[in-house]
């Protein structure tokens, strides 16, 4: 997600829908006092404004950290993709952090298991796709 002073406007990445190659193409053009968070996988997350944001932050909470004005004055967007090939391209991210899962090193396994890192297994789209047998189910 970016917030650009320089250039007036808001992006918004939403899951699986290039944001990232559409941020790789904005970056070099943004100003000193701009802000994003996502593109270099450095900072999960970032405080804009005393609210954490962070690379999938949602218009809402992106419109809470810049305030009512700034979002009104500033052209907020995204990008989009159809539909069937947005939930591929998140069946096929899930089936790879699947089998990513089985070789992680046990530290952290563990660190995982007491919420001190990320868990994919917890997330929504692996347990379902843990509970099908592939893609059409």
């Amino acid at each position: 997600m970016i917030v650009s002073h320089k250039h007036r406007f808001i992006f918004v990445h939403i899951h699986k829908t290039a944001g990232e190659a559409f941020a790789d193409a904005l970056a070099p053009h943004l100003g000193d006092a701009d802000f994003q968070v996502g593109l270099d996988h450095s900072k999960d997350t970032d405080v804009l404004n005393g609210v954490t944001l962070n690379k999938h932050s949602t218009a809402a909470e992106i419109r809470q950290a810049v305030g009512d004005d700034v979002w009104a004055q500033y052209h907020s967007f995204a990008t989009v993709r159809r539909p069937t090939e947005r939930a591929l391209s998140l069946y096929r991210y899930i089936r790879d952090k699947f089998d990513e899962q089985s070789r992680i090193p046990l530290r952290r396994k563990l660190k995982q298991k007491l919420g001190m890192a990320p868990d994919p297994m917890r997330w929504n789209a692996m347990q379902a796709f843990t509970a099908t047998t592939d893609f059409s189910h």
